[in-house]
């Protein structure tokens, strides 16, 4: 038990690390939020609180510290934005052209 709480505790460490510089490998949106911390961590949501509550309530410190969205996150969002623009866009064409 010892050595699963410490390679998640690493885990977790690591996950927040990379939230919060902006570089996220799991999280979808890289919001500095609990959720995507976990899932950035790749640990369950049962494992998290329990073990790592204090871990949890640091990083929205440091979140709230930051008071920002990571650059990284931001143009990741932006270029979605623009991606899911234009696919609507050749949809909207597709269905026209179908008529």
């Amino acid at each position: 038990m010892w050595g699963e709480s410490r390679s998640g505790t690493t885990a977790f460490k690591a996950a927040a690390e990379r939230l919060l510089a902006g570089t996220p490998l799991r999280s979808l949106s890289g919001k500095l939020t609990a959720t995507e911390l976990i899932v950035e961590s790749g640990l369950r949501r049962d494992v998290v609180y329990p073990q790592h509550q204090n871990l949890v309530d640091e990083v929205r410190l440091r979140a709230k510290a930051q008071d920002r969205v990571p650059a990284a996150a931001q143009e990741l969002a932006e270029r979605y934005a623009t991606v899911v623009e234009a696919l609507k866009r050749r949809s909207n064409s597709w269905q026209q052209k179908g008529r």
